[in-house]
């Protein structure tokens, strides 16, 4: 399934059968504006190796070390950078929610 097709449903059909339950919070417009897209707070791509060598070493992908990575190199600085890029997802998105949170109180 495509990213494009999951925001669809989202938006077509899972979010108006939760509203019909009153399970939809609505969500200030402060908030709602850092949404890439109706309900999407962020786009995780395939991280590939950094997944398998978390996975290998039981660490979470931003904690993991050069010499975990098992790289050198060019392959190596092309792993640490996509390590940063999630990071800075995962922290973008946590803040995102943090203040959904927040909103709610």
């Amino acid at each position: 399934m495509k990213i494009d097709e999951i925001q669809d449903y989202i938006s077509s059909s899972l979010v108006p059968t939760l509203q019909k339950s009153n399970m939809v919070v609505n969500i200030p417009q402060d908030v709602a504006k850092r949404y890439k897209k109706d309900y999407t707070i962020a786009e995780i791509s395939d991280f590939g190796s950094l997944i398998q060598r978390s996975m290998q070493y039981s660490v979470p992908v931003f904690a993991l070390n050069d010499k975990q990575m098992e790289n050198t190199g060019v392959v190596l600085n092309t792993m640490k950078k996509r390590q940063q890029q999630f990071d800075q997802q995962y922290s973008n998105m946590a803040q995102i929610l943090i203040g959904i949170m927040e909103a709610m109180k």
